[in-house]
């Protein structure tokens, strides 16, 4: 009886969760038309964020933030300690987007503490399993990584 009422609680959590990411897609996608964004006008080769690329982060923070003339500094991998560029980013956005899918994200806005010790004033988590934004190794990686 135990065994069959996990299975049953798995089944329906992953079908919910299913259901919560098609549902989110739906709503920056409609976001996205109802904006008119041309999404053929991220541009990939350029690391400087244009006003399409903008808008989409703060379409992707819940239309919060204001990302104009700020330092947004984009991280992946399992720990989420791994820095990307921002065309990495925008690469995996389109193609998650291409398939209908929305590439899972966190936008943190730092606090002074840390973008003192960072040189940034996001950090956009993507494809994560888990992060800490207030880890001063992290922190100081990406200042290292700008001065490069």
């Amino acid at each position: 009886m135990n065994k069959f009422l996990m299975l049953l609680i798995l089944i329906s959590n992953t079908l919910f969760s299913q259901s919560n990411l098609k549902e989110k897609f739906e709503k920056i996608k409609n976001t996205i038309e109802i904006n008119n964004i041309n999404l053929e006008k991220i541009d990939l080769s350029n690391e400087k964020l244009n006003k399409t690329e903008l808008q989409i982060l703060k379409i992707l923070n819940k239309n919060s933030g204001d990302f104009e003339n700020k330092e947004v500094t984009f991280i992946s991998g399992p720990a989420g300690t791994t820095i990307y560029s921002k065309t990495d980013f925008f690469k995996s956005f389109k193609d998650h987007y291409s398939k209908n899918h929305i590439i899972q994200s966190t936008i943190i806005k730092l606090e002074e503490k840390e973008r003192l010790l960072s040189g940034s004033d996001y950090l956009v988590f993507y494809l994560v399993k888990t992060f800490n934004p207030k880890s001063k190794r992290l922190l100081k990686k990406i200042k290292q990584t700008k001065q490069a």
